[in-house]
């Protein structure tokens, strides 16, 4: 390309036709040619660099190719710099001489972003690299190993059975009895961490059921984390037997009640039971409520009973009637009247047409019977009052049986409160009485 400042000076000594010395032309070949003296030339040079034509008066024609002697002049074109291999294009204005460059990232690597790249890429939750694998902490898929995913973390899960097997725990431990960790699917009914009885989970994962025998005290437990209820079973103690006037006892006091609920309870609530003891020959009346007897009688039994948020006659839950008390003497006077059922038994009076101690309810405490006798009152039986002689006591519950002179003592009721799934049964324990309960998850 010829340049601007050439083409100028080409036409300008043409113009002038400068004769003070030789002009020289190219003559298409690369040859020169000059003459001298008074010779004009005229030449005439298209756009592009090529002679028109040429024109001359007085001398030689020369034609002037600037093709290959303009000098190049870089002032005004553009150059495309191929950047290609260094992830970018340079372009230069052909104005201002500025040159830009536009980066191209995804020509710099090549690869599309996969799992295992070290990169957590969108709709991955890891990336570890090399890594990834189902045993480690980010699986081969990419996903954070969590319990449950059917993939064994190394050194962190035991196992993993993608929820609860015979052989693996709901969280990823390996089964076993007294690991505490409750499986149903292994066939655990509890797991209190321990393998000990006593707790209410024996040792092979097995609900327990406690029972609790007369001391003549309250007793208290305790009960598991995981109970949401309890089954109680309350059996109360029979009256005690009567003294005749040959010395003999006989065994006439009414039998004890029996009492089933289930009963809504927290874990770790604790439990207050009172078992019911027997009435004594010619003596007091047994422990929990049973009322006294004297010469010739016996007093009632006690009733059995548990209590919940306290240790207060409005604290039971569940209570198991006592029987009354017998009476003997010279000639035989009747028996006690069996404890347990909504009301209790009235007692028996032998024939001898004294009036015996009635059975308690579920609102009052039984009738006395002959006087001296006394009427049953809340969680007791009616006792002697003022004198013992020929006294058969009332037995104890809920509401308890009353007293009777020369005749048995009424029965004690039952009482299953608010519990679920109830019974109760007249006349069903000797001796002592007896409590047993059974945790419920």
């Amino acid at each position: 390309m010829i340049s601007s400042k050439s083409l100028w000076i080409s036409l300008l000594l043409v113009a002038c036709g400068d004769d003070a010395g030789s002009t020289s032309g190219t003559d298409g070949t690369g040859s020169s040619d000059s003459t001298g003296g008074g010779s004009t030339s005229a030449t005439s040079v298209d756009s592009s660099g090529t002679e028109a034509g040429s024109s001359s008066s007085t001398g030689t024609a020369t034609t002037l190719d600037t093709s290959t002697t303009a000098p190049a002049d870089t002032s005004g074109t553009t150059t495309a710099d191929d950047t290609s291999s260094s992830g970018g294009t340079t372009t230069q204005d052909p104005t201002t001489g500025e040159s830009s460059t536009a980066n191209d990232s995804s020509s710099s690597t090549g690869v599309a972003p996969f799992c295992g790249d070290g990169n957590i890429d969108p709709n991955e939750e890891c990336d570890d690299g090399a890594a990834n694998a189902d045993d480690a902490g980010c699986t081969s898929l990419c996903v954070v190993a969590t319990c449950g995913d059917a993939l064994v973390y190394a050194g962190v899960e035991e196992c993993d059975d993608a929820g609860e097997s015979a052989t693996c725990n709901p969280n990823c431990s390996a089964a076993e009895c007294g690991d505490a960790v409750l499986n149903l699917t292994a066939g655990e009914e509890c797991d209190d961490g321990g393998v000990m009885p006593g707790d209410f989970c024996d040792g092979a994962c097995v609900i327990e059921t406690l029972t609790f025998e007369f001391t003549g005290d309250v007793q208290s437990i305790a009960l598991p984390p995981w109970a949401t209820a309890a089954r109680i079973e309350a059996y109360g103690a029979q009256g005690g037997g009567s003294r005749c006037c040959d010395s003999s006892v006989q065994d006439d006091g009414g039998l004890g009640g029996y009492a089933v609920g289930t009963f809504d309870v927290l874990g770790g609530d604790t439990l207050y039971i009172l078992v019911g003891g027997e009435g004594a020959t010619e003596g007091g009346g047994g422990f929990n409520g049973g009322g006294a007897g004297g010469q010739w009688g016996a007093g009632g039994g006690g009733a059995s009973d548990v209590r919940l948020g306290g240790q207060e006659l409005s604290d039971r839950i569940v209570v198991a009637g006592g029987g009354g008390g017998g009476n003997c003497g010279c000639p035989e006077h009747g028996a006690g009247g069996a404890g347990g059922g909504l009301i209790g038994n009235d007692g028996d009076n032998g024939g001898g047409g004294f009036i015996p101690g009635g059975g308690g309810t579920q609102m009052d405490g039984g009738p006395a019977g002959s006087n001296p006798g006394a009427a049953g009152a809340l969680g007791a039986g009616g006792s002697n009052v003022g004198s013992d002689y020929h006294i058969g006591g009332g037995g104890g519950g809920y509401y308890g049986g009353g007293s009777a002179y020369a005749a048995g003592g009424g029965g004690g009721s039952s009482w299953m409160g608010e519990g679920i799934d109830v019974d109760t049964t007249v006349g069903v324990r000797a001796d002592n009485g007896r409590v047993t309960v059974r945790p419920l998850p």
